[in-house]
């Protein structure tokens, strides 16, 4: 058994970890996103030519 304990750790663990890995991606994620638009904010921007 790779986990010590009972059944019922072993699969609160094995719910548990990627709940929390997925959580802490999403957030660390919004944190990365909104100081990278601060710092767009403070250099002008990125500007594109589309035409």
């Amino acid at each position: 058994m790779l986990v010590s304990g009972s059944g019922g750790e072993a699969f609160g663990i094995m719910i548990g970890l990627p709940i929390f890995y997925i959580t802490a991606a999403l957030i660390f994620t919004a944190i990365g996103t909104w100081v990278f638009n601060i710092v767009l904010g403070w250099t002008g921007g990125i500007e594109v030519d589309v035409s």
